[in-house]
């Protein structure tokens, strides 16, 4: 079965990113929410990249360390659905 002349197994990445990136925004509303975070703030947002990139020590105590992690590997599948969608393409073309 083919989609637009391309095999119907290279879309797959396609899909599980799009999932993914449903999952993450949902988990990132849920981790603004946890920590007290107005989107509107810029102090806030500094706390928001603090807890996901540089780690607070109160997260533990918050009970949003797993809620972080999460969003951790939901980005990086994210990243890699991508670029394996970008890979098939290559090979389905034949630039190979």
């Amino acid at each position: 079965m083919e989609v637009g002349g391309f095999p119907i197994y290279v879309f797959i990445p396609l899909i599980v990113s799009a999932g993914l990136s449903l999952w993450l925004a949902q988990q990132l509303t849920v981790l603004s929410k946890a920590l007290g975070i107005d989107a509107k703030e810029a102090s806030d947002g500094r706390r928001l990249n603090a807890a996901l990139y540089g780690g607070e020590t109160r997260l533990h105590d918050l009970g949003v360390h797993r809620t972080v992690w999460t969003i951790r590997l939901a980005f990086i599948g994210d990243t890699l659905a991508i670029l394996l969608f970008a890979y098939l393409i290559y090979r389905v073309t034949g630039a190979a």
